[in-house]
């Protein structure tokens, strides 16, 4: 048997075999390759960044400070929080959910929240550890944070109004300690004494006759305790 020889041109003189170009290659098969990849790497990072979710508890009503807590009160909702953020909310998943609804029983709220306020750790407590009075306090501007809110701890200090006073019943003293804000109202006054807020504090029922009994005609402080926020 005789080899195959490379076939001749027209002329005559052998033409060269051409070399076909592997398929793996090729640069625009490369090239889409890389475009695949990176689509695939793009959706797998939004289904991920989807479901960064937790499930904490929200309220599905508003509620008011003393005022027992009832699941019914209540919803799960996902929301994207941090690490640090997520751990002052209380969770909705897995067991700690289900130890958190089983002793709704004994629990009471706190803080009054709106409807749809994520629930705070700090807004509910246990029964017996919240035997406490809601006692509106008149402050004049100046004599509380700017920025005092809802869910703060404050010491109640009172002093002389005038002069005259202070004669009888000289410096500052401190009637409560580490009272619960629950609520930063609005003008002082019946007149709407623009001078003078109203702020809501849950106060411990040992300190409420002294409070009470000191605020007529003195100046009350709100100083926020430090750390002591719930």
């Amino acid at each position: 048997m005789s080899a195959m020889s490379p076939p001749e041109s027209s002329s005559g003189a052998p033409r060269a075999a051409r070399l076909r170009r592997r398929r793996w290659s090729d640069p625009r098969v490369l090239v889409g390759a890389v475009v695949v990849a990176a689509s695939v790497a793009g959706v797998t990072t939004l289904v991920t960044r989807a479901d960064d979710t937790v499930a904490v508890w929200a309220t599905s009503a508003a509620v008011r400070a003393g005022e027992p807590v009832d699941v019914g009160q209540l919803r799960a909702v996902r929301v994207r929080l941090d690490d640090d953020t997520g751990a002052r909310y209380v969770t909705a998943e897995g067991a700690a959910s289900d130890r958190f609804v089983a002793g709704l029983g004994d629990r009471v709220w706190t803080r009054s929240l709106t409807g749809g306020e994520l629930v705070a750790a700090g807004a509910l407590a246990a029964q017996a550890d919240a035997v406490e009075a809601e006692v509106p306090v008149r402050v004049e501007r100046g004599a509380l944070p700017d920025d005092l809110a809802t869910g703060d701890r404050v010491d109640v200090w009172v002093s002389a109004q005038d002069a005259a006073a202070a004669t009888d019943a000289p410096g500052a003293r401190r009637v409560a300690s580490a009272s619960r804000v629950l609520d930063v109202g609005g003008d002082g006054g019946a007149l709407g004494d623009a001078t003078a807020t109203t702020v809501l504090l849950a106060v411990d029922d040992t300190a409420l006759e002294d409070l009470l009994g000191a605020m007529g005609g003195a100046r009350v402080t709100l100083v926020r305790v430090p750390g002591a926020g719930a």
